[in-house]
């Protein structure tokens, strides 16, 4: 073989491997690039992924917990509401045993006087309202309330006894009933527990 040609053969496998190893290079830094991209990709979806659980999980815990307030302060209430009845209950159950001891008729007749003085009409004419149970004392209040002339009548409207006293002339009435005691003491109660009691 001619050296001339030998050298030129030579010259072009050389620059063919040249070209080779440049190519792949190439395409080496290209797979590198599209590897490297294609990771960050995967960790940018990843990430986002995440983040979307984590606002899921918050949301989540949000509502739940939004739902165990609710729930504690419906049994709040509900407990409240309880304890109201009780307390109101036991309170009328005090009024009724009240009502049937010895010292009651004296206790009424000390409201009707009271009543009766607040409304200023002595010498003049009250109407004493009481509870049907009650009427078996109008005689003993019409001794008591001396100077004044004194009219008892029944009044459905009072189930738990005491007495309301009316001054027809003066326009006036004096509630000494237990009744309006416990609508005020309810009252109280609601108050006390935050809430309206029936």
């Amino acid at each position: 073989m001619d050296e001339t040609l030998k050298t030129f053969l030579d010259s072009i496998e050389a620059q063919s491997r040249a070209d080779i190893a440049a190519l792949g290079d190439a395409v080496a830094e290209e797979h590198r690039a599209k590897t490297e991209h294609i990771r960050a990709q995967a960790e940018a979806e990843a990430a986002a992924y995440k983040q979307a659980e984590l606002a899921s999980i918050a949301q989540q815990s949000r509502l739940a917990a939004d739902a165990r307030r609710a729930e504690n302060r419906r049994r709040l209430l509900a407990l409240r509401g309880e304890y109201a009845a009780e307390a109101s209950a036991l309170l009328e159950e005090r009024v009724r045993a009240y009502t049937e001891d010895a010292a009651y008729p004296a206790r009424l007749a000390a409201l009707a006087e009271r009543a009766v003085t607040g409304l200023g009409a002595q010498g003049g004419e009250v109407t004493l309202y009481l509870r049907r149970e009650d009427m078996r004392h109008a005689e003993a209040l019409r001794k008591r309330l001396r100077g004044v002339s004194v009219t008892v009548a029944e009044d459905a409207g009072i189930a738990f006894g005491g007495v309301i006293a009316e001054s027809a002339a003066q326009g006036r009435r004096a509630d000494m009933s237990f009744d309006t005691a416990l609508r005020d003491a309810r009252s109280r109660f609601g108050e006390l527990f935050d809430m309206e009691i029936s």
